[in-house]
């Protein structure tokens, strides 16, 4: 059976922008395909910097680094400030911290996890413990749960973003499977 796509494509015919401003955009997000840019980028998300100063925290030689920041300047990703002989660069605005947060988000979703460990009061068995574990771990966002009944703790792995819901819930399966039993926040 063929499908009528006529409306579709009419209503993105009549949004798609001009061939040489998709070529540029594809351009504008190569500059985004080098590792040693976006360590640049990132290293400019929190303070301003001299090429100097970015050579020695990413280890590598100034002429390579200023070969990048050139890339990215000519991007319009970086600006720079004259001080003296000293040249300082930092993010040319706040599209760019945007752009770059944006991707991030994108590439870690639902993999940015926390690891925090709680102390427990009044656990009376190692039993109880397990089926503690078995529930929360049924949670989702629960990365991993290990409770140790001798040492009263709890070691908990989850998504970052969902934590604390996630703990408002194991608290409740702590409490029907031990009603004693409390996770020392």
């Amino acid at each position: 059976m063929a499908h009528n796509h006529e409306a579709a494509l009419a209503a993105v015919r009549a949004e798609m922008p001009p061939d040489d401003l998709l070529c540029d955009l594809g351009n504008f997000f190569k500059v985004f395909g080098d590792p040693t840019r976006i360590k640049i980028l990132y290293s400019l998300f929190e303070s301003e910097l001299c090429v100097c100063a970015i050579a020695e925290l990413l280890g590598m030689e100034q002429s390579a680094i200023s070969h990048q920041l050139r890339v990215l300047k000519e991007a319009k990703l970086v600006t720079s400030r004259r001080e003296g002989k000293t040249v300082f660069y930092s993010l040319a605005d706040d599209h760019v911290n945007l752009i770059i947060a944006q991707g991030y988000n994108h590439i870690t979703e639902g993999e940015r996890t926390v690891k925090k460990t709680f102390r427990m009061e009044d656990l009376d068995c190692a039993h109880c413990a397990a089926k503690m574990e078995d529930g929360i771990r049924k949670l989702d966002g629960v990365s991993e749960v290990h409770i140790n009944f001798l040492a009263q703790k709890m070691i908990i792995e989850a998504e970052e973003d969902r934590f604390d819901d996630i703990m408002k819930q194991a608290v409740k399966i702590v409490k029907k499977i031990e009603p004693d039993c409390r996770i020392v926040f």
